[in-house]
């Protein structure tokens, strides 16, 4: 039994290096938002607030938008939104998830995130738009807390952990029967 379960845990060890899943959750705040274009309606909302949370391997980001991985927790704004992440780890989120930019389009949201991934990311732009113009953010800020998330394979390598400490206390049990004769 114990030579099954290490040759099992030999087995698993190499599942461990696959690549981990990253969760991550952004808290972006836009404020002191100045017209960039065009003569656009009132502000709807000043701050703009967006909390989210995304989970993804950064080593295998889809290189168009998605909407895969993307938990938007809280938004003081109705637009649906996705993201794309660059090579160079710039997260963008916005109504269409332009990948290297945002796109100027009506009744439209886009923040780019630089350094998404690092312990020091930094929300570089900010900006909404409607039918009639746009606004950008001249204050912006973002905080980030990770959830830390164990990979399938550690799971596996604790369950036969257990699973051989227990087969080995058990053989100990039966051979420490003592028999009065």
């Amino acid at each position: 039994m114990l030579r099954k379960s290490l040759l099992l845990a030999a087995c698993l060890v190499p599942l461990s290096a696959q690549a981990q899943v990253v969760t991550r959750t952004f808290d972006l705040l836009g404020t002191d938002f100045q017209v960039y274009s065009g003569a656009p309606s009132p502000l709807v909302a000043d701050p703009v607030l967006l909390n989210f949370t995304l989970a993804l391997d950064p080593g295998i980001a889809p290189a168009g938008p998605s909407t895969a991985g993307l938990v938007i927790n809280s938004f003081n704004l109705p637009y649906a939104l996705a993201w794309s992440l660059s090579s160079n780890g710039t997260l963008i989120i916005a109504t269409n998830g332009t990948p290297g930019s945002c796109a100027a389009d009506p009744n439209s949201f886009c923040a780019i995130i630089r350094d998404a991934f690092t312990d020091e990311p930094a929300l570089f732009f900010l900006e909404l738009s409607d039918a009639n113009g746009g606004w950008f953010a001249q204050t912006r800020s973002v905080g980030v807390s990770d959830a830390a998330v164990p990979e399938p394979a550690s799971w596996g390598m604790l369950v036969v952990g257990f699973g051989a400490i227990g087969g080995a206390m058990r053989y100990r049990r039966r051979r420490m029967a003592v028999a009065f004769g």
